[in-house]
C-alpha cells in the first residue's frame, strides 16, 4: 500500500523519484498495530475515539501517595520510638520472664499490621463518603465497584501489609534489642541512637513535606492561570454541534431556524474552532511563480459571517464580516 499509493504521492510534492524519497526519508508513513488497552494512556494520534489521559498522570499521583504513605510511616516511627522508655520496660520483663527477640518483633509488627488494616478501612469508607461529591466536581461517573476490579483488593491488602511492616521495622527492631539489666539500670544510653534517628526521620519527613507543599502550589497557579487565562474569545455557554456538514445545503437554514429561538443568541457554522484540532495548512505562492520557490504556509478557516461575533472575539482594526 504505501510504495504503490503512498511513496508516489510524497515523491511528487517533493519533486524526486520514488527511490530518491526512499534514500532521504525513514518511512514517512508506516503501519503499525496497537492494543485497545494501550490507547488512552499511551496514545497520542489524531483523530483518537475519544480523549485521552496520559501515563505520566498515574506515575505522578502514585508518587505522590507512595511518599504520603512514607510521612505517615515515619510519624509513626517517630511516635512508637518516642514512647521507647515505657516501651523498655515492658521488653525487659518479658525477656526476664523469657521471651525471645522474634517473639517481641513478631509482637510489634503485627501491632503496626493491625493499625494499618484498620487505616485501609477508614481509608475505604472515605472514598465511599467522598465519592459522589468527587465525582460530581470532575465530571466523571466511577462506580466503587471499579475499585473491586483486576485484583485491587489484593493490591490493597498487599500496599497495607507493606505499609504495617516498614512503619512498624524500625520500632521493632530496636526495642527489641533492648538487654534486660541496662532497662532495669535505667541507663540514658538507650535513648542516644533512638534521638539520632527520630531526628533523621523529622529531617526527611519535613522536606518531602515541603516539596509536595511547593509542588501542590505551583499546580494551584497553573491551574487558575488557565481557568483565568483570557483566550480572545468567549467558551462559555457555547454549545457545539459536531459534523454538521452532513446537513450539506440545509445547514444555513437549519442555523436559520434556530435563530427564530429566543433561546439563542448567536450561531455560525465553521468547520474548525479556535482550540487545537484539525488545521487546513494551504501553501500560497507569488504570482507567475511557476517554480514554487516562494511560498506562504497560511492556515485556513472556512467560516461565514456571523463566526467572531458568535465567538466574542475582538479585532484590533476594522469591522466584522458583513
Amino acid at each position: 500500500m504505501l510504495e504503490k499509493y503512498m511513496w508516489p504521492q510524497f515523491a511528487k510534492v517533493l519533486g524526486v523519484s520514488v527511490k530518491e524519497f526512499q534514500k532521504s526519508t525513514d518511512m514517512w508513513a508506516k503501519f503499525y498495530l496497537q492494543p485497545l488497552k494501550n490507547i488512552h494512556l499511551h496514545s497520542d494520534l489524531l483523530g483518537e475515539s475519544g480523549p485521552n489521559s496520559d501515563i505520566r498522570y498515574i506515575y505522578v499521583f502514585s508518587a505522590i501517595a507512595f511518599f504520603i504513605l512514607i510521612i505517615a510511616c515515619i510519624n509513626f516511627m517517630n511516635l512508637a520510638t518516642a514512647r521507647t522508655a515505657g516501651r523498655a520496660k515492658e521488653v525487659g520483663m518479658r525477656k526476664v520472664l523469657g521471651s525471645q527477640r522474634r517473639q517481641l518483633i513478631l509482637q510489634y509488627l503485627t501491632e503496626s499490621t493491625f493499625l494499618s488494616f484498620i487505616s485501609m478501612i477508614l481509608a475505604i469508607g472515605m472514598v465511599l463518603l467522598a465519592l459522589p461529591a468527587f465525582n460530581q466536581l470532575s465530571g466523571k461517573s466511577i462506580e466503587i465497584s471499579s475499585f473491586l476490579l483486576h485484583g485491587m483488593p489484593l493490591l490493597l491488602i498487599l500496599i497495607a501489609l507493606l505499609t504495617g511492616f516498614l512503619a512498624g521495622s524500625y520500632p521493632a527492631f530496636f526495642i527489641s534489642a533492648f538487654q534486660p539489666i541496662q532497662v532495669l539500670r535505667r541507663r540514658k544510653k538507650l535513648s542516644i541512637k533512638s534521638g539520632m534517628m527520630r531526628n533523621a526521620l523529622v529531617v526527611f519527613q519535613f522536606t518531602v513535606s515541603i516539596i509536595l507543599i511547593i509542588g501542590s502550589m505551583v499546580v494551584f497557579k497553573q491551574l487558575r492561570f488557565i481557568l483565568k487565562k483570557n483566550l480572545g474569545f468567549n467558551k462559555e455557554q457555547v454549545l457545539i454541534l459536531d459534523n454538521a456538514y452532513l446537513l450539506r445545503d440545509q445547514a444555513k437554514t437549519f442555523k436559520d431556524t434556530m435563530m427564530t429561538y429566543s433561546h439563542f443568541m448567536n450561531a455560525s457554522i465553521s468547520g474548525y474552532l479556535p482550540i487545537p484540532s484539525n488545521r487546513n495548512n494551504s501553501a500560497v505562492f507569488h504570482e507567475g511563480d511557476r517554480d514554487n520557490e516562494h511560498s506562504t504556509s497560511f492556515q485556513k478557516w472556512v467560516m461565514d459571517y456571523d463566526y467572531l461575533e458568535t465567538l466574542g472575539m475582538k479585532l484590533l482594526e476594522g469591522r466584522f464580516f458583513s
